[in-house]
């Protein structure tokens, strides 16, 4: 099964949250061999999405509004995943013998994706503060769709702080392991600790209680290799990136910008 990391487009999608597929080919490596058969492939794989969508949209996007209602509820409640990976385990699967042309069943390790194996996970805030300075985080989660506010009055929120207990760098991993690229992630360890603060005018408010809340706490939880402060999109000191862990007034925040 593919990887679990919110670092690829087939992810990114399903945390939307949206039905999404990512068709793959052989031919890492082999030139233009087969490259009509190959090239057959995708056609046939993109006519039958198109053709089952066109069939069963209506339960499908019954599906996906149900997916958007779950996320926006779950703001405020429960534990969420921050870091998980593949699980191990064995499966037997059905293969095509190179020299007969018949099918080969053969029992293989394999990596599941369901169950998760958790890493770490820790509860669900209503929302995160930023400060209003940190302009590629709020221009990316602008792009991918997020609803921000602005904080229009100061008032006291009961906020969880992150605490950085160990820091350095290190490769990102898919599935397979660590992949073998120049782009090296910050990776931190964190504490969080509760504080009763009051909130400067100006700063960011991205709520949870939207659809896209799953892609939010992927981008602002920072302990994981995916998140904007390991990809530099966000300065830890700076941004002031706190947890809101009640809901704030609704007299205290505004649209934004």
């Amino acid at each position: 099964m593919g990887g679990v990391q919110p670092d690829t487009g087939r992810n990114v999608g399903g945390l939307r949250p949206a039905i999404s597929l990512l068709i793959e080919a052989r031919g890492v490596g082999i030139g233009r061999a087969h490259f009509l058969r190959r090239v057959h492939t995708h056609v046939l794989a993109a006519n039958t999405v198109i053709e089952t969508v066109a069939a069963e949209g209506a339960e499908l996007i019954r599906l996906t509004v149900e997916a958007e209602q779950r996320a926006r509820r779950a703001a405020c409640q429960g534990n969420m995943v921050v870091e998980a990976r593949l699980t191990p385990a064995r499966k037997r699967l059905t293969f095509l013998d190179v020299v007969t042309g018949r099918d080969l069943e053969a029992e293989v390790e394999w990596r599941a994706a369901s169950p998760l194996s958790v890493l770490r996970w820790r509860a669900r805030p209503c929302g995160y503060l930023i400060a209003s300075n940190e302009v590629p985080a709020i221009e990316r989660l602008t792009l991918l769709g997020v609803k921000l506010y602005r904080v229009v009055r100061g008032a006291h929120w009961q906020v969880e702080r992150y605490v950085i207990t160990r820091e350095g760098l290190g490769q990102r991993e898919d599935a397979r392991g660590a992949i073998a690229d120049d782009h090296a992630v910050r990776k931190v360890e964190v504490r969080t600790e509760r504080a009763d603060e009051v909130i400067a005018p100006g700063t960011v408010y991205v709520p949870l209680s939207q659809p896209l809340s799953p892609l939010i706490s992927a981008a602002l939880e920072p302990d994981s290799q995916s998140s904007f402060l390991a990809n530099r999109l966000l300065d830890f000191e700076a941004s002031r990136l706190r947890r809101v862990m009640r809901l704030p007034a609704a007299a205290t925040i505004g649209a934004f910008p």
